[in-house]
């Protein structure tokens, strides 16, 4: 979809904020209205291609508070579109001026954006057109319009489903009252694909196993299982809160902040009815039959019920990456309310690096597009000239 910033600065940009890759062509035109230009003073035109990091950290050194801040070029390439002495036709009103610049081949990070209270981070993609006017303390005009970017990384080479399982385990001992009571147990059991990276925007399969025991009891009770009522597991995927949570860490002049960033909810697993990962619907549980488990030579055991969800994960997300000032990894967090004070289930998944799952050959195959906050289109500049900036606007 081509995108169209209309103003009436007599400068107009048509561009299309595709999503790009290593070596893309990033291309566009500027429609520029010669009468209007004149009226304004506008003396040149020109296109630039920007890719730059941002970090900001903010520390309170013996209450006085400090903000670090930290910037890097990436990519600059700049181009002259029309000059106010260029020969043009005498009854030209309009004209179009073409640009085009290519990404290096080299290997980028990816596009992304992180604000917080004491820490931000950015890294962003965009084109950015320039009207100046002959005297250098005379505003002139800026239009920016953004970008997403994403490197080439590994590549699926055969269906995720085929693919060995990583299995991670944890439990959670409870008792419905407060201090007295039999202890109850919840083991969780998450498997997923034994990859060396998860790519982008494909199904991947994982399973979520729910195991839940009662308190112990007398063997005389093996044939009464309505003595069962505590810890039940859910019933259904909404009563679980799964998210996609980033650990990134990030400096500025050499202070670093640590921040956990939550991406979204898995694909149906919470309340919330859109998510960063997919759009919400309910996954209905594999129900085992109550057993009774023994416990050891004792004359005692447990009531015991396990449930089993199975479904997917479909990223959108940027990749990991690791450029020195900034960092990030990627981890499922897994929580499950139970009756009681303190009664929550909780484990934590580390996931595999996550990879476009893009080559030079595969990038122009049907993709998703990432999911960036809304403040990543909007660039900002601290200077005096007047600016356009549309959504989608700015990075690359």
């Amino acid at each position: 979809m081509s995108l169209c910033t209309i103003n009436d600065s007599g400068v107009e940009l048509d561009f299309n904020p595709e999503l790009r890759f290593p070596g893309s062509l990033v291309d566009g035109r500027v429609s520029i209205n010669l009468a209007t230009a004149a009226r304004k003073g506008f003396t040149v035109v020109t296109a630039e291609l920007i890719a730059e990091v941002k970090t900001r950290v903010d520390e309170d050194k013996l209450s006085q508070p400090l903000t670090f801040n930290e910037q890097h070029t990436l990519v600059s390439s700049k181009s002259v579109l029309w000059t106010a002495d260029a020969r043009t036709p005498p009854e030209s009103t309009i004209i179009t001026a073409p640009f085009s610049f290519l990404l290096p081949d080299r290997q980028l990070p990816p596009s992304f954006l992180y604000e917080g209270s004491d820490a931000s981070a950015s890294i962003q993609y965009y084109v950015k057109i320039v009207a100046n006017k002959k005297a250098w303390y005379k505003s002139g005009l800026k239009i920016y319009r953004s970008f997403a970017y994403l490197p080439f990384g590994e590549a699926v080479q055969y269906p995720l489903i085929h693919a060995p399982r990583r299995i991670v385990k944890d439990h959670l001992m409870l008792r419905k009252g407060v201090m007295f009571g039999g202890m109850g147990k919840v083991e969780g059991e998450f498997s997923l694909p034994d990859v060396t990276s998860l790519p982008l925007f494909q199904d991947i399969p994982f399973s979520l196993r729910i195991r839940c025991f009662s308190k112990p009891l007398p063997e005389s009770q093996s044939s009464n299982p309505s003595l069962f009522t505590f810890p039940l597991p859910p019933s259904s995927s909404d009563q679980i809160d799964m998210s996609l949570l980033s650990l990134s860490n990030l400096a500025a002049q050499k202070h670093w902040k640590r921040v956990q960033i939550k991406q979204g909810s898995i694909q149906g697993f919470s309340k919330q009815t859109k998510s960063k990962c997919s759009d919400h619907y309910v996954v209905e549980p594999l129900r085992g039959n109550l057993s009774w488990v023994r416990i050891g030579d004792s004359r005692q055991g447990r009531w015991c019920q396990e449930v089993m969800f199975n479904s997917t994960l479909h990223l959108k997300c940027p990749p990991t990456f690791d450029i020195g000032l900034l960092q990030t990894s990627y981890h499922i967090q897994i929580r499950i309310p139970f009756p009681g004070v303190g009664n929550e289930f909780s484990m934590t998944v580390p996931l595999a690096r996550i990879s476009s799952g893009m080559s030079k050959s595969t990038h122009d195959i049907a993709h998703g597009m990432l999911d960036l906050p809304p403040s990543y289109w909007e660039v900002a500049e601290s200077d005096n000239q007047s600016t356009v900036s549309s959504e989608p606007s700015e990075s690359r």
